[in-house]
């Protein structure tokens, strides 16, 4: 409630289940002798499509096979259990077509093994992945996703190391709504299954390597709705040196939005006396997309009273000459056109 020649902000907050398109919406003032309404257009664009995990696959050697060419413009990422990896870590990732970078590598001091993820954005098509370590023993896993970010993806990412029977990879934060969570544990000195107890993680099969060392990695994905703390934990039955991280992806892009446009009244209220005219200006708009053709008709007018337009069909963007002419016939009161 504010007086007359005030101001008020109006906020407008919409959810992930607001239906998009454009929608005039009318805001009324009450007051002691009059009651007036104005428009505001409000356009609603699709959010973001959530990533999609596409494919996965492991191994205990240095190359890594996908059961099909991965898609060009995908993210591939790759985490690995690398025993001796703590001083003979992985160096490379190539594929022969794109830049791998490195998110972390994370180890136990004093220890022999690391855990480490990498990843490939925007990536060509490939049908296998390498890695160069000199270390002895590998357990790797690379994960294909859709619908991801094209350019600078990475949002957040975190990792560490311990010795017992749990592991976690710490907490990151998302900047932004529907981004692609990956995580992993690596297991060292032994390949006793690990089980993830982080809520909502799809989790591919363990990748466990037997010789002529033991080291494990057990990597999962989720889509993360909303913006909150994030990681990637697990237990398992016996103690062991552990590594464990997460990577925090952005959504890609939204689909192009439809052509739309707006449309105002310049000025919003004009009084005349029956039997003369006034002759405001109709501007229109691009909103979103390319320009369109619009077609300009009018409703409510009272009895006796003619409206034209000067164009009556322009495009988008252009303006026109709304004539109202009364008559003596024309009735007295306020009529919204």
């Amino acid at each position: 409630t504010l007086n007359a020649g005030q101001s008020s902000a109006m906020t407008v907050t919409t959810s992930s289940t607001t239906p998009t398109g454009t929608f005039p919406i009318t805001v009324t003032g009450t007051g002691a002798s009059a009651t007036h309404s104005t428009t505001f257009s409000l356009t609603v664009n699709p959010a973001p499509p959530a990533p999609v995990f596409v494919q996965s696959a492991g191994s205990t050697t240095k190359t890594v096979t996908l059961p099909a060419p991965s898609t060009s413009g995908d993210l591939l990422v790759l985490t690995a259990g690398v025993y001796t990896g703590t001083t003979q870590p992985i160096t490379a990732v190539s594929d022969g077509k794109n830049v791998w970078t490195k998110v972390g590598a994370y180890d136990v001091s004093g220890k022999n093994s690391d855990g480490e993820m990498w990843y490939a954005p925007n990536a060509a098509s490939v049908s296998s992945v390498t890695v160069t370590t000199a270390a002895s023993t590998v357990a790797l896993q690379v994960m294909e996703f859709s619908g991801v970010a094209t350019t600078a993806p990475l949002d957040g990412s975190t990792g560490t190391a311990g010795t017992g029977n749990s592991a976690s990879s710490g907490t990151a934060t998302p900047l932004g709504s529907n981004d692609l969570a990956v995580g992993f544990i690596a297991g060292h000195n032994n390949t006793q299954k690990i089980t993830v107890t982080s809520p909502g993680y799809t989790v591919p099969a363990q990748e466990a390597a037997t010789s002529p060392k033991k080291v494990t990695v057990a990597g999962g994905y989720q889509d993360v709705g909303a913006p909150g703390p994030q990681s990637y934990a697990g237990t398992f039955g016996t103690s062991m040196p552990w590594a464990a991280g997460i990577a925090l992806f952005k959504s890609g892009a939204p689909p192009p939005p439809a052509n739309d446009f707006s449309i105002g009244a310049s000025p919003t209220s004009a009084t005349v006396t029956a039997g003369s005219s006034t002759a405001p200006t109709i501007s229109t708009a691009v909103t979103s997309g390319s320009t369109q053709s619009v077609a300009l008709t009018a409703t409510g007018a009272p009895s006796g009273a003619a409206v034209s337009f000067s164009p009556q069909t322009l495009n988008a963007g252009q303006s026109s000459t709304m004539t109202v002419t009364t008559s003596s016939t024309t009735p007295t009161g306020t009529f919204p056109i």
